[in-house]
């Protein structure tokens, strides 16, 4: 091409980088991307995500991020992509440490993870035995709006199969096996949880090849037909002050703030509130967020039931229970009614702290204040039960939880299989969790 004098574009030059990285040959690709330079052609972003998949299949872990960094520092912003690339790459080589810094940099950069971002690193946590963050994270998909279940042939579903399949397998491999075969009640729990998670992924088959599933599988057929439940999501729930406006940075929305703070007449509150919103979803500048609202007080503004919320959602980041119920005895004495999502935080954080009978008294004041608890609600009080051996507790609130008419999720089912695969005792008592 270049001996006839013609001009090889970004496309060319991405097709022969990309092959050669296909053949292992790293440094004549790497040559090539130099090579563009000369050429007048500047790397798109595509041709990093090449080179990065090229460096990090080949273990090159220190150089893909040497790329990664001096792409940032020529000022090109890094795509989802790439994230994915080096996230899943640092999980499979065991740095789940450095995996999840790089998961909050998406964050910071005013990104926001996929289904694909959120598996790989539900399946990082699984791997490394860390259940409960994982569920924290397969929350937090929710709430960002990865849909609860979706046709197995939408490329969401898949992610969110996998995601949902990873934390099964976790939880099933960390029962043993022998106590998952002699439990009858746990195997029938098991087949109404299947016949929902085989709606969603054609990865479920690689879970059915495990001795657990093994052990099941061939009774699993009648129960596939009454098994579509549907999953209330938490993200139903969410704040209808949702803080979407985006910044570059928290430089950025510091700046916004001073700026509205200074503005005559003062932009409402909830202008306010979406702010401190979008400085939440940073994911590391809680501190900044209670200042912030400090600074809105003084400056006459009176928090309304979002504002609040968003404080006791950040004392919770901080693990400082005790602010947090301070900021809900708040909004009690203002007269405002607390939602769903405030109610399950504190319930969550709680259970974090061990505090299990102050949780499910809190969980039965929400009731009683005629606020409905959603399916995380119910997997979070039977989560923090089963934590401490209360497994009967666990179930009897599971069948609460269906009488209200509330349907369980994979997750729920999770948890309380989790329990039930250690629990002997439960499992000989013969609990009904499934009919």
């Amino acid at each position: 091409m270049i001996h006839q004098g013609l001009t090889p574009n970004n496309v060319s030059y991405n097709t022969l980088i990309h092959g050669l990285c296909q053949l292992g040959y790293l440094r004549e690709a790497h040559n090539l991307f130099k090579n563009m330079h000369t050429n007048g052609n500047l790397p798109n972003t595509y041709t990093y995500s090449i080179l990065l998949d090229g460096l990090c299949k080949q273990g090159y872990l220190g150089k893909a991020f040497g790329l990664f960094r001096t792409m940032q520092s020529n000022y090109s912003k890094p795509n989802l992509v790439m994230y994915n690339i080096l996230i899943d790459a640092l999980c499979k080589s065991g740095n789940l440490r450095d995996a999840r810094k790089l998961f909050s940099e998406l964050f910071v950069k005013g990104l926001r993870p996929n289904a694909q971002i959120y598996t790989t690193i539900i399946n990082g946590l699984c791997k490394e035995g860390l259940l409960d963050e994982a569920l924290e994270a397969f929350r937090n998909m929710e709430e960002d709006g990865c849909p609860p279940y979706c046709h197995a042939r939408e490329e969401k579903g898949k992610n969110r199969g996998r995601s949902m399949m990873t934390m099964v397998a976790a939880a099933v491999k960390r029962g043993g096996s022998e106590t998952m075969a002699t439990g009858s009640q746990t195997q029938r729990c098991q087949m109404k949880m299947m016949g929902m998670i085989l709606l969603l992924s054609p990865t479920t088959s690689s879970l059915l090849s495990s001795n657990h599933f093994n052990t099941i599988s061939s009774s699993s057929s009648s129960s596939r037909s009454s098994s579509s439940s549907s999953s209330s999501s938490s993200s139903g729930d969410k704040q209808k002050h949702d803080g979407a406006s985006s910044f570059r940075d928290i430089e950025d929305a510091l700046a916004s703030f001073n700026h509205m703070l200074h503005t005559k007449p003062l932009p409402c509150i909830i202008q306010f509130t979406k702010l401190l919103s979008a400085i939440v979803k940073m994911g590391q500048y809680y501190d900044a967020v209670i200042s912030l609202s400090r600074q809105m007080e003084l400056a006459g503004l009176s928090p309304d039931i979002y504002t609040l919320s968003i404080l006791i959602n950040c004392f919770s980041h901080l693990q400082r229970v005790d602010l947090a119920f301070s900021v809900f005895s708040k909004i009690i004495k203002l007269g405002l009614q607390p939602d769903v999502v405030t109610f399950t935080t504190l319930i969550n954080e709680l259970c974090k702290v061990g505090k299990f009978a102050q949780a499910v008294e809190f969980f039965d004041d929400m009731v009683a204040r005629g606020c409905q608890p959603t399916v995380y609600t119910y997997t979070t009080i039977m989560n923090g039960l089963c934590k401490i051996g209360e497994t009967t507790a666990a179930a009897g609130l599971f069948k609460k939880m269906e009488g209200a008419g509330c349907q369980p999720n994979v997750v729920t089912y999770t948890v309380l299989i989790d329990s039930l695969c250690k629990d002997k005792l439960a499992m000989e008592g013969g609990f009904r969790v499934a009919k």
